[in-house]
C-alpha cells in the first residue's frame, strides 16, 4: 500500500482530490520514463490486458502530447450547496465549462502530468480547498478538479482528449439507462460501481458470455443483493424488504431452473 501526503477524509475537511497531485508527483519521480499516469476508483473493475491494448492504440500517435484519456465530458461545476438549491441561473461559484474524464478510470500523459507538477496555481488552489466552505470541489469531485486544473494550467488548445466510448467504460446496470449505465459485455474494459458481491458476480457472469437465462439470474442477484443503490420501487407503491427478498428469491430460482433446462436441452441435441 502506498501512503501519500494529503488528507482525503471529508470529516476532517479533506477530499479525495488531495491525493491526486501527490500521486502524480510520486509516479513521475518513481517512474520517470512512464508514458502516462492513471487512476481508477476502488469500485471499478478493470479488464487490464484489453484496457492497456486500447490505451496503446488510442495513444500511439499522441505520446509526446498533453492528453487526457477516459470517458470524456464537458460541463461546468458548482458547489453542492448551489446544486441543492437547484438554481436556474449560473451560480457565482461556478467554474467552466471545461472537459474532464469520469473518475472511474482516467489517464494523463506524462507531458501533461509534468505541466501540472510545475503549475504553482494548481498547488495553491488545492491548498486553498482546506479553508473553503463552499465551491465546486470541496467534496470528492476529484475527476472534475483534475479537469479544472488541466484547464487552468495548460495553454489553451494544447490538451488533447482521447475518448473511451460508453460501451467500454460504464456503470453497471441490468438494463441500459439514459446515463452511464449499461449491462457488462465482452466489450467492457472498465465496469464501475461494483459495490456488492452480487455486482461482481453479475459482471463476471455477463463478461463470460453466459446463456441469456443465466445472465438474467445473475442480474437478479445483483439487484437483490444491493437494494439500497440499485432497486428503485415504482411510483405505484413501495414494497417491504421482506417482500422484495421473497420475490427476488423466487425469480432467481425460476431463472436458474430455466437456465438448467435450456442447458439440458442443448446437451441432448
Amino acid at each position: 500500500m502506498l501512503v501519500l501526503d494529503g488528507n482525503s477524509s471529508e470529516i476532517e475537511g479533506g477530499t479525495a482530490a488531495f491525493k491526486m497531485l501527490p500521486w502524480f508527483r510520486h509516479a513521475l519521480a518513481s517512474f520517470p520514463d512512464v508514458a502516462y499516469v492513471s487512476r481508477a476508483d476502488d469500485d471499478a473493475y478493470l479488464e487490464l490486458p484489453m484496457l492497456m491494448g486500447a490505451i496503446e492504440s488510442l495513444t500511439e500517435t499522441h505520446r509526446a502530447e498533453a492528453f487526457l484519456l477516459g470517458s470524456i465530458h464537458m460541463r461546468a461545476f458548482w458547489s453542492p450547496a448551489a446544486r441543492a438549491i437547484k438554481l436556474y441561473t449560473r451560480p457565482p461559484d461556478a467554474v467552466g465549462p471545461f472537459q474532464f474524464a469520469n473518475g472511474q478510470f482516467l489517464a494523463v500523459s506524462a507531458p501533461a502530468t509534468r505541466m501540472l507538477r510545475a503549475c504553482g496555481a494548481a498547488h495553491d488552489y488545492v491548498a486553498e480547498l482546506l479553508h473553503l466552505t463552499r465551491g465546486p470541489f470541496i467534496t470528492t469531485a476529484d475527476d472534475g478538479l483534475l479537469g479544472y486544473l488541466l484547464h487552468m494550467c495548460l495553454p489553451v488548445g494544447s490538451l488533447r482528449t482521447l475518448q473511451l466510448n460508453s460501451s467500454s467504460a460504464h456503470d453497471i446496470r441490468c438494463r441500459k439507462d439514459n446515463g452511464f449505465g449499461r449491462p457488462p459485455s465482452s466489450a467492457s474494459l472498465v465496469i464501475h460501481k461494483l459495490r456488492s458481491a452480487g455486482s461482481v458476480c453479475y459482471a463476471r457472469c455477463t463478461r463470460a458470455g453466459a446463456p441469456k437465462a443465466l445472465r438474467a439470474s445473475c442480474c437478479l442477484k445483483f439487484v437483490c443483493g444491493s437494494q439500497g443503490s440499485n432497486y428503485r420501487p415504482t411510483t405505484r407503491g413501495r414494497h417491504s424488504a421482506l417482500s422484495l427478498s421473497l420475490r427476488c428469491s423466487l425469480l432467481t430460482t425460476l431463472a436458474l431452473a430455466l437456465a438448467l433446462t435450456l442447458n439440458t436441452l442443448l446437451l441432448e441435441t
